[in-house]
């Protein structure tokens, strides 16, 4: 058995940088399984009306959940007979609306049957919404001794993390906190290395479609490429600081910090300290992670609301309490409003906790657990929906669970695009590592696995929890998806192979009891900074084509702003058009280029990505005949791409 107890220390003259360093993550981490804890029910006994009164407290309770119930009352009063009035302005009122918002002044995305369409939709979720206030208000009583009991679990919720929070800090060896912080340096050395690198495709996509428009075209229109909840982010960044890639990455930014903390906790939740530390150095210097915290997608933001809903978990396995559940479910309907693939990570969990439940790892008894989780999950039903509801009213339901995206592919298509997919993810993983790293981790991945029962104190894995959940639902679903999905399952590794590396370092471990903490911490700090130096020098982070890139397309941007005559079209494809419209809007260019007739165009000026694209291919995608067109010609090269320039022969004609 692991020995879990942290060393006293003193630490009344450590760094108070440090110790603030920790107090978001440590919260967690000192817990220990009891035999029995109080029990705070979802649905307990409704008192009289005389107990609510009895003493200043209760009365002050009292008030404060008749106010909140009022609220939501009201809230879903207002918002639907806002859908119901919206439904009754006339199509010629929204398209005008809608015109403006084009990037050309017009688009033909609205048509009357489509219109008609939204029109019903806004009244049935309307009529939905006040029929759920009414539900509200029948239940009002029921209700407000549910609020009630949360607010009183809420309170001893905070204080018990308060208080196992002081007890980590004040016994934790200030070295050990030294060494995470470094790491943690490190973490946003690197990141901001790569904040500033040109924007790729989705991230461009996003902003310059979602994030850039008012939140009533942001968040009410879906494609796979909108994560709404990043979107959100995106845009209070955009309207607070402006518009530069850096700050359109800040949310992505500070989730993917965040996960270096985070996944320090949760490892040390499930393992021990040593572990923890080793599973930070690493995610804080993962090449994937990194990507992906530079890239103004919702990937990071997912991966931490995986983590705290697994070390939630965790909590609530022991104690039974509904501010917790709560909790929980709102930071789920979050991961499911950021990408519908939450649909994995929050599986896992549950599928966790009722296997856990199942096989007696669990305080509260089975009936109450399940019954606290039933609840939680009609919480979260009812959160989902709400914030999916300008979604569900503007392109339905099916725009989010059966869009092209997601779409059952044949047998044959998904078996043999699988394998390949998965070994996608796996090189992803492990890129800018260096092999015996790779293999150390590997060896270490499976130790933990074998040695399990030695090395926690949960008895189920959470990695069997992902097997039973993930495998059936992909081939439920028979979709191959983008190797990006399943970076969630990235810091957990991590931490499992962590584990198990921290475990065979347990003979030399007990032979250098008294320094310990210095040397893993230095090993672990030499670990990261060389791995962070090996993203840097290889720029796998820079030369990574996920999602599309365009690296050339500022300098494109800039020599067209005075290249450009009235009448010129600018040509270019997949994943080249969407950061030249990027680039182009933030250098007051006009976008009109990319709209204008190719018939009527006297000039045509034509992007070509050498590494992926070709002259040829792109002239025969637009049917382009040559036979009115001067010969192309090179007019700049760039590193990454080549400008072309097309002349029309009968316009050079007719100005002569």
């Amino acid at each position: 058995m692991v020995e879990c107890n942290l060393p006293k220390v003193d630490v009344v003259g450590s760094s108070p940088i440090a110790r603030s360093n920790l107090a978001s993550i440590l919260f967690l981490a000192q817990y220990r399984p009891r035999k029995r804890v109080e029990d705070y029910t979802l649905q307990p006994h409704i008192p009289s009306e005389r107990a609510f009164l009895s003493g200043p407290e209760k009365t002050l309770k009292y008030k404060l959940t008749k106010l909140f119930l009022l609220l939501l009352i009201v809230f879903l009063v207002i918002y639907g007979f806002l859908l119901l009035g919206i439904s009754c302005l006339p199509f010629e009122l929204v398209k005008a609306k809608i015109d403006t918002l084009a990037p050309y002044g017009r688009t033909d995305l609205l048509s009357v049957a489509l219109f008609e369409q939204i029109v019903f939709r806004l009244r049935i979720f309307g009529i939905a919404l006040l029929l759920i206030s009414g539900a509200f208000y029948t239940g009002r009583r029921k209700t407000q001794q549910y609020v009630s009991n949360l607010l009183a679990s809420f309170s001893s919720f905070i204080r018990e993390l308060t208080q196992r929070f002081n007890e980590v800090v004040k016994k934790e060896d200030k070295t050990h906190l030294y060494a995470f912080f470094i790491v943690f340096l490190l973490a946003i050395a690197v990141r901001v290395f790569f904040l500033f690198q040109p924007m790729r495709y989705d991230e461009a996509f996003t902003f310059t479609y979602f994030a850039s428009k008012p939140l009533y075209v942001g968040l009410s229109y879906y494609l796979p490429n909108n994560h709404l909840l990043h979107t959100l982010l995106v845009r209070l960044a955009y309207l607070f600081f402006g518009n530069q890639p850096w700050i359109i990455r800040l949310p992505a930014l500070f989730a993917g910090l965040l996960l270096v903390p985070t996944s320090y906790m949760v490892t040390r939740i499930f393992y021990n300290k040593h572990a923890a530390l080793l599973t930070a150095g690493i995610v804080a210097s993962s090449s994937a992670l990194i990507e992906y915290s530079v890239n103004a997608r919702g990937y990071t933001v997912l991966c931490l609301i995986f983590l705290l809903i697994l070390a939630l978990g965790t909590y609530l396995k022991k104690s039974r309490n509904p501010a917790a559940w709560l909790l929980f479910a709102v930071l789920s309907a979050l991961g499911f409003y950021t990408i519908p693939i939450m649909l994995y990570p929050f599986g896992i969990v549950i599928v966790w906790l009722s296997l856990s439940t199942i096989f007696k790892d669990t305080d509260p008894s089975a009936s109450n657990l399940l019954k606290d989780m039933f609840f939680s999950l009609i919480i979260l039903a009812f959160l989902t929906f709400m914030l999916y509801v300008p979604i569900f009213v503007t392109v339905g339901v099916k725009s989010v669970i059966s869009n092209r995206f997601i779409a059952p592919q044949s047998w044959s298509f998904f078996v043999a695009k699988l394998s390949p997919s998965l070994r996608s993810v796996w090189n992803h993983w492990n890129r800018a590592i260096p092999l015996g790293i790779n293999l150390l981790l590997v060896i270490g991945f499976f130790t933990s696995l074998v040695f399990h029962k030695r090395l926690t104190i949960h008895r189920i894995p959470i990695i069997l929890a992902v097997a039973i959940w993930c495998i059936p639902v992909l081939i439920v679903q028979r979709v191959v998806p983008f190797p990006r999905v399943w970076l969630f399952l990235l810091p957990l590794y991590i931490g499992l192979a962590s584990s198990g590396v921290s475990y065979l370092l347990r003979p030399i471990e007990s032979k250098i009891s008294h320094y310990k903490h210095v040397i893993f911490g230095i090993l672990t700090i030499t670990l990261s900074f060389w791995l962070s130096l090996n993203v840097i020098h290889t720029k796998s982070v820079y030369y990574s084509e996920q999602t599309g890139t365009l690296r050339d397309a500022k300098a494109i941007t800039i020599f067209l702003k005075d290249y450009l005559k009235p009448g010129d079209r600018v040509l270019a494809f997949c994943p080249s058009d969407i950061p030249l419209v990027y680039y182009f809007n933030l250098y007051d260019v006009p976008v009109k280029h990319f709209f204008y007739d190719l018939d009527s165009s006297q000039r045509i000026l034509l992007i070509v990505k050498k590494s992926t694209q070709t002259l040829e291919r792109l002239l025969n995608k637009k049917d382009l005949s040559l036979t009115n067109y001067s010969v192309p010609k090179i007019i700049q090269k760039y590193k990454f791409a080549s400008l072309y320039e097309i002349n029309r022969v009968n316009a050079r004609k007719e100005r002569r």
